[in-house]
């Protein structure tokens, strides 16, 4: 499976997926996203060029899969053990390219780049509603830390 560092190249078409990722999540959790009128161009291309952050796609034509990582810190206080890790941004991988090991490609091309950087670990949200995503991760190794709850308040 061939994965590579994006390019700045790259930028309008993640941009796009992008797109298709956030339309995915306005209907898994529509009280948190809503569809992105346009492509974000400014937000991908600071993955791309950033010193701290990278984004990486499937090396195909046309490109059908992207994940966005960046260096993160934990908060620093008593009883706080302090670390830096990798935060997964977004991973997208197109439905024509689902199942085919893609999203376990990219996944391992963040972990190579976050070992790299002698960073401690991945972190990465998923909706509680994705079953196949949580799936992946939890069959990748990756484990829950911390659940997170809303209360939606009607005003």
């Amino acid at each position: 499976m061939a994965i590579r560092t994006a390019q700045l190249t790259d930028a309008p078409t993640i941009a796009r997926l992008h797109q298709q990722l956030i339309s995915e999540l306005a209907q898994l959790n529509p009280t948190m996203f809503k569809p992105l009128g346009e492509p974000d161009l400014q937000a991908v291309a600071k993955y791309i060029v950033g010193d701290s952050a990278t984004a990486f796609v499937h090396d195909v034509q046309p490109v059908d899969a992207f994940a966005t990582v960046t260096t993160a810190t934990t908060g620093a206080g008593p009883g706080i053990i302090p670390h830096r890790f990798a935060y997964l941004v977004d991973i997208y991988v197109a439905p024509t390219a689902r199942r085919h090991g893609v999203a376990s490609a990219l996944l391992a091309a963040v972990q190579t780049w976050a070992t790299a950087a002698h960073l401690d670990f991945v972190q990465l949200n998923v909706a509680a509603t994705n079953e196949a995503a949580r799936a992946l991760y939890q069959h990748l190794g990756y484990t829950p830390q911390y659940t997170t709850l809303q209360l939606p308040l009607n005003h």
